[in-house]
């Protein structure tokens, strides 16, 4: 639970358009929803997926975790995800140029972003 509560926490302020309404005891009860989908529903999409899985290489495992972001958004409707500008970004060589995200977008760069969030949090306790 405290990794989904500090993956939450850093995910919104990652991305401004992704808010929770009812402070910080919403976050916790969200955190709960999430940390009890990827306990029970991931283990149940690795093994329908398996095919799938070895047939890309495991490069479609993000379509799990898209999955599981989407049901979270859809069982915690304190969750509010709105359309996102990306500013754009430049790291040295790295430029990403502006974008904007509509929400089918922002869902499967949001669970992408969680899902990095919740490994590194992960290993950190680790």
């Amino acid at each position: 639970i405290l990794i989904s509560f500090m993956s939450v926490f850093a995910l919104m302020q990652i991305i401004d358009k992704i808010t929770i309404s009812g402070g910080i005891l919403n976050v916790l009860y969200g955190s709960i929803i999430l940390g009890a989908l990827y306990w029970l529903v991931k283990p149940l999409f690795n093994i329908v997926m398996f095919p799938l899985k070895l047939a890309t290489l495991n490069l479609s495992a993000w379509l799990a975790d898209i999955i599981i972001f989407y049901l979270w958004s859809f069982f915690f409707t304190a969750l509010k995800i709105g359309i996102w500008n990306f500013s754009g970004l430049s790291f040295g060589v790295i430029n990403l140029s502006a974008y904007t995200f509509n929400e089918w977008q922002m869902y499967v760069v949001s669970a992408i972003i969680m899902s990095l969030l919740l490994k590194l949090f992960n290993w950190l306790i680790k």
